[in-house]
Order: C-alpha cells, then structure tokens, then sequence
C-alpha cells in the first residue's frame, strides 16, 4: 500500500488560499468528482468517479485525528463504474455520497494540495504529502506548508467529508 501524511481543514477563504497556492505550488487541473462510500468494517472503501469518464476504487485507513494523520490506500483503476457500483452497493451498502469541486496543486513534487468546494459543507483544503523511501522528508516538507498556508489547529477537522456529509444529515455524530 502507498502511504501519506494528511491533514483536512476548514477555509475561511479560499481566494486567499488560492493567491498563495499560486505563487508556491503548480496548478494541476479542476475536477469535478463524485465520491460514494460504501460500508466496510475496516478502513473506508470509496468509488470515485470524475467528470468526462475517469474513476478509481479508493480503499484507505488512517487514523481519524485532528491534525496530521498518515494513511495508507490503495487506488485501483476502474473501467466499468456503473457497473462497480451497483455491485458494491447490492453487498456492502452505500454510506455517503459525496460531490465536490476540487482544485489540483502541487509542491515540490511531493505534495498534493486539494482546495475542495464540497456540496453541503463549504470549502476545505487538503494536504497529502506522499511517502517515498525512508519518508524523511515528509514532516518537514508537511509542517512547512502548514505554515505557509497559515492553517491553524482550529481550522483542522478530524474526520472525512462521508463523515460530515452523515452528520449535516443527522445519521452520525462524526468528529468535527
């Protein structure tokens, strides 16, 4: 499995954001994406399907802290979603489905920085730093632009946006 150090947070405003991600990273590309979860005993299980025919089976575990948190996944093309998705949810269940808007960075080729419009819940950022060989230079790499950035410990949110999506609709008191 490949592994990440993360961290989710609230935006107070995103074209602030936007302005400094401008002049420290390298624009990607927008995505539009729809994200269903499905029910699993471990970990989270998610089809991930984007706007103009790409999807993916994302399959990760973390530990659900405020703050940094190392994940590990496994991202699997998918060429039939549909199909896929029906399937999974006949056997496990949907949980959430989650629509956002999402915004591609990157920093020093070792960072993804995702500025999310989600439907419902407002916008976010989210930090993966990916984990290559011995993983030194994630931290440092990490808490930098955290400082860059300026996301402070009360901006950080705890939980996936399946999470937040269940408890704006009241089925689940998800860690905020």
């Amino acid at each position: 499995m490949a592994r990440n150090l993360e961290l989710k947070a609230r935006l107070s405003s995103a074209a602030h954001t936007k302005k400094i991600l401008r002049r420290i990273g390298q624009f990607a590309e927008i995505l539009r994406q729809t994200d269903t979860y499905f029910n699993v005993r471990v970990g989270r299980l998610k089809l991930r399907e984007v706007q103009g025919g790409r999807a993916e089976l994302i399959y990760y575990r973390r530990n659900e802290k405020k703050g940094p948190r190392w994940s590990e996944y496994e991202i699997i093309d998918v060429r039939q979603p549909k199909d896929l998705k029906r399937a999974l949810a006949d056997a496990l269940g949907v949980k959430a489905i989650v629509r956002k808007v999402r915004e591609v960075y990157y920093y020093r080729k070792i960072a993804r920085i995702h500025v999310d419009s989600v439907r419902g819940l407002g916008k976010f950022i989210e930090l993966e730093v990916i984990s290559k060989g011995n993983g030194s230079r994630v931290k440092p790499i990490h808490d930098e632009l955290l400082k860059l950035l300026g996301i402070g410990r009360d901006d950080r949110i705890a939980c996936s946006y399946s999470d937040l999506a269940m408890a704006e609709k009241g089925h689940h008191s998800g860690r905020i």
